[in-house]
C-alpha cells in the first residue's frame, strides 16, 4: 500500500551546522494513512477510513488546506516578521512605562513534519512549534493556519 500521508516522531533533535536544532527523522511515522484507508497509529492499526473518509480527508488536506502550495521558508519568514514587529511594539511600550504582555519564542514544541503521497505528487512539509505560532499569528499567516488545521485533522484520526 502507498503511504499518503502521516506526523513523524521525532525522537531526537540534533545540531545543525548553523547551531539551530533540528529533528532527526526517523522511519516509522507517528501517524499512517495508506492508500486503503487504514490508520496506523504509532505501529498498531487504529481504525479504517471508508473510500468516502478518504477522499473528503485528501480534499481537505490538498484542496482546502493547499497542502501542495506550503512554502515553509515563506511561513517561516512571516513568523520572523510578526516577531520582530512583536520586539518592536514590546520596545515601545517598555520606552513608555507600559505593560508587556509576554511572547517571545517557543522553547519546547514540537516539530510537525507531514508527509503526503498523491497521484504522482510528493511534498512533505513541517515546522517547529506549529501548534504555538499559529496561536499568536495564525489569523495573519494564512498557511500557517492550514497547516495547524491539517495536523489538527490528521491528530483527531
Amino acid at each position: 500500500m502507498e503511504h499518503v500521508g502521516g506526523l513523524r516522531p521525532l525522537p531526537r533533535i540534533e545540531l545543525g551546522p548553523d547551531g539551530r536544532a533540528v529533528a532527526a527523522e526517523v522511519e516509522k511515522p507517528a501517524l499512517e494513512i495508506k492508500a486503503d484507508g487504514t490508520v496506523v497509529r504509532n505501529g498498531k492499526v487504529a481504525k479504517k477510513l471508508s473510500a468516502d473518509e478518504l477522499q473528503k480527508l485528501l480534499k481537505f488536506i490538498t484542496v482546502e488546506n493547499k497542502f501542495f502550495q506550503f512554502d515553509m521558508d515563506a511561513v517561516n519568514a512571516a513568523v520572523q516578521e510578526k516577531q520582530d514587529a512583536f520586539r518592536k511594539q514590546q520596545q515601545e511600550q517598555a520606552k513608555q512605562g507600559k505593560s508587556q504582555e509576554v511572547r517571545e519564542v517557543v522553547l519546547d514544541g514540537a516539530t510537525t513534519m507531514i508527509t503526503v503521497r498523491l497521484g504522482g505528487q510528493e511534498k512533505t512539509a513541517g515546522m517547529y512549534g506549529v501548534g504555538e505560532y499559529s496561536q499568536w499569528y495564525g489569523d495573519a499567516i494564512q498557511p500557517l493556519r492550514q497547516l495547524q488545521a491539517i495536523q489538527n485533522k490528521l491528530n483527531s484520526l
